[in-house]
């Protein structure tokens, strides 16, 4: 139990170094170009606001879901899933477009934690997905 302990302090203290992030999709309807993370590195316990740029050749409209996955240590910890363009206005035009939402960061958040954000059309077609190591 201790070295449990011990391993979470380490965790807690360790320096942050900000944000990176991969493509998680093989085939999606957006080619993700960036993703910005406000402020980084992420504060625990204040929001974050994650920032998805990417070109798309049809348009994104209402109907479309937002998956959320969070998860720490291996584990996942947290999921939620809700309308896409809650954050947004919809519907995004074909082109270059930048998507963000904003999440409240958990008081506890340790350097090995990632978030997986997915977009998906009504039809349940990949918009994007991008794992974003916090």
């Amino acid at each position: 139990m201790r070295f449990v302990v011990a391993i979470l302090l380490l965790a807690l203290a360790a320096p942050a170094f900000g944000v990176s992030w991969t493509n998680c999709a093989s085939s999606s309807i957006m080619d993700v170009t960036s993703v910005s993370v406000n402020p980084d590195p992420v504060k625990r316990s204040q929001p974050a606001t994650f920032s998805i740029t990417g070109d798309h050749e049809q348009d994104i409209v209402d109907g479309a879901v937002l998956e959320v996955s969070v998860q720490a240590f291996g584990m996942q910890v947290h999921s939620e899933s809700g309308p896409l363009c809650l954050q947004q206005s919809c519907p995004l035009s074909a082109g270059t477009s930048t998507l963000a939402f904003t999440n409240d960061m958990p008081s506890f958040l340790p350097s090995s934690t990632y978030t997986t954000f997915e977009g998906k059309t009504s039809d349940g077609d990949i918009i994007f997905c991008v794992k974003v190591k916090l």
